[in-house]
């Protein structure tokens, strides 16, 4: 029974870190794609890496 019980405690964990992914996000974190940022953010690359940025527009 203790074994269901981590395994509950682990999913619900993992489910939390998914569901609060885009609270956490802050502008220019390092980022792989649009989806590492917040909605109103988008990863650009500055030269070296890609942050987390607002979208200059068109």
């Amino acid at each position: 029974g203790s074994l269901l019980l981590v395994l509950f405690l682990l999913s619900v964990i993992c489910y939390a870190e998914i569901a609060a992914g885009p609270t956490k996000c802050q502008y220019g974190r390092p980022c792989d794609s649009d989806r590492d940022c917040c909605w109103e953010y988008r990863c650009l690359s500055s030269g070296e890496e890609y942050t987390c940025k607002q979208d200059p527009g068109p």
